[in-house]
């Protein structure tokens, strides 16, 4: 065994010394103190410091406004002495609601993403091509339009929740969408998305935005983004919550919040909060839109502007209220409770529409000789899909076959003033009254087997549901549309799901409950006429009707089928 260098060339003193009857060998040395002092422990390899980039963002710049400019005073109407002076008036105001002065504050095309492995985070992002890949969902909004695209790693939770956004988007025509229907987008179709988003020429997906870590889940790599301030009482901006996931708790009604998820910043104003605070709020919040969002491409995509110190142009910045919220910015909080608001994709549209004089029939074109126009008439209506029909209850999807749906029960009330008057059950309907069906059903799952034998067997399987249809007649008021709609309440307890359904655009499912049996006539025709005539409607015959004609003078068709109603002794 080597000594060490310093130890070899000094000499050691070795006395021996009693304490308590024990003799300790105690050891001296003549190193000088000054060389014991240069030995050292060995350090670990030096390692740099990580150092997280500082986000400018939370360094805002103090705001001054005048206060008293956002103090109304209240004012006396001016008096209009004279007649003219109160048309002149009118006409004015008149003038100033026909000419719109709001703008939509939305983009006029917005890409949501839906990603998340335990909670979802629905973000928008950049509206490329290069931001669609598979491991999330997308939605495209856009005033015309609302696609649903989802990808071929997407989990069943990103799946029900862009269903879910898609349904609420369109049952609310919310975010500036009136889309009629939501458009399902696949593999082969997704050429549809470059219709209206932007395509550079290298449309493939960023590798940051597709990369999936094990470690950690992408909605925990998504809130780092989060910043939220709250308008102090001495109107500064504080930052209150910073890199963590929302709660709904922080929406408190005396507050002003500013909400920033890098692609969206919102000013949130509570029922009690400061006209005064809000003021300042909106202009911190026009200084965030002014600052760029650092190391957020891997969750927002690429962007025009993601090498200026600004955000870009599809960022979207709104005041929203208390209580008028919108379906994106409901989606940043995991815990917002949920509400029993029905959605269907049921919109009334009258069957027997009056003729436009812009659309031309068949009989217009045969008197034209216009051979070419009939051409075109049959080529676009050969070219127009048949869409299915279906009825969204639950978020079940109900098809007209009404697949392993079994009805338990039916009832139906009429409106009688302003109260609801339960009936026995008929398929004849007054078109001057309004009326309510009760329907009582549940969803069968079928081939289900033994797990011993393997054999399937009858069973019932599903829970019991219900559902309310309140049937407004042709001839019927507003005001009975509302009382009907209104007195539900009283016979539903449960806050079950309810679909309008107006005379002439009864849905499949409605027709199949009377199983082509349903008749729509009207108490208050000619009386001093016996005759009465009907109209057959439907091809499928669960779903038949007939529809009383009003004007017994009016040309038949050759392709329909009529029935007419006399009294026994006209018909001998």
């Amino acid at each position: 065994m080597k000594r060490h260098p310093v130890f070899s060339s000094h000499k050691f003193n070795i006395r021996e010394k009693k304490v308590g009857g024990i003799n300790f060998k105690v050891q001296n040395s003549n190193i000088p103190y000054s060389r014991l002092k240069n030995l050292s422990r060995p350090r670990a390899p030096n390692r740099k410091k990580t150092t997280q980039a500082a986000d400018e963002r939370i360094r805002l710049e103090a705001v001054s406004i005048n206060e008293a400019d956002l103090v109304e005073e209240e004012e006396e109407p001016e008096k209009l002495e004279t007649q003219e002076q109160a048309i002149a008036a009118l006409k004015s105001a008149k003038q100033l609601l026909k000419s719109p002065t709001k703008k939509s504050p939305y983009p006029e095309v917005m890409l949501i993403q839906i990603r998340g492995v335990k909670h979802t985070d629905v973000r928008l992002v950049a509206p490329s091509m290069s931001s669609i890949h598979e491991n999330a969902c997308f939605v495209v909004v856009h005033q015309n339009h609302l696609l649903k695209y989802e990808g071929a790693h997407a989990n069943i939770l990103e799946k029900t929740k862009a269903a879910q956004l898609c349904i609420e988007i369109q049952g609310k025509s919310d975010l500036n969408c009136s889309a009629d229907t939501i458009v399902a987008v696949t593999e082969s179709s997704k050429s549809t998305l470059s219709k209206l988003l932007f395509c550079s020429e290298n449309c493939n997906p960023s590798a940051e935005m597709t990369m999936t870590s094990s470690s950690e889940p992408f909605e925990s790599t998504a809130v780092k983004l989060n910043l939220v301030f709250r308008i102090a009482d001495d109107r500064s901006a504080q930052t209150c919550s910073r890199r963590e996931r929302l709660s709904v708790g922080i929406l408190q009604s005396s507050e002003t919040l500013i909400f920033d998820f890098g692609s969206e910043i919102y000013v949130w104003t509570g029922r009690n909060s400061s006209k005064v605070n809000a003021a300042y709020a909106m202009e911190y919040a026009k200084q965030l839109m002014g600052k760029a969002v650092k190391n957020g491409k891997a969750i927002l995509g690429d962007s025009d502007a993601s090498e200026d110190d600004r955000r870009p142009k599809w960022t979207l910045f709104r005041k929203i209220h208390q209580g008028v919220l919108d379906t994106l910015f409901k989606a940043k909080f995991s815990d917002w409770p949920e509400t029993r608001e029905v959605i269907t994709s049921c919109k009334p549209k009258a069957l027997f529409s009056a003729k436009k004089a812009d659309v031309k029939t068949y009989e217009d074109v045969k008197i034209a000789n216009q051979e070419d126009e009939v051409e075109n008439l049959v080529g676009r209506m050969l070219d127009e899909p048949e869409v299915e029909p279906i009825l969204m209850l639950e978020d079940q999807e109900i098809d007209r076959k009404m697949h392993d749906v079994i009805t338990e029960d039916t009832s139906l009330w009429i409106l009688g003033g302003e109260i609801l008057n339960q009936i026995e059950f008929t398929e004849q309907f007054d078109s001057t009254r309004c009326y309510v069906l009760r329907w009582q059903y549940r969803i069968q799952k079928s081939g289900v087997r033994r797990i011993k034998t393997g054999r399937e067997e009858e069973r019932e399987t599903g829970r019991s549901r219900i559902a309310f249809f309140y049937w407004l007649g042709e001839h019927t008021s507003p005001k009975q549309h509302g009382l009907c709609a209104l007195r539900i309440k009283d016979i539903d307890r449960d806050n079950s799901p309810r679909i309008r359904v107006a005379d002439g655009n009864e849905p499949a499912l409605f027709l199949a409950l009377f199983d082509g049996k349903f008749m729509v006539s009207s108490s208050s025709s000619n009386s001093e006429n016996p005759i009465r005539r009907f109209v057959v409607v439907g091809a499928n015959s669960q779903e038949t009707s007939l529809r009383e004609v009003a004007d017994l003078e009016a040309k038949l068709r050759s392709h329909a089928t009529y029935i007419e109603m006399t009294p026994k002794n006209e018909s001998g």
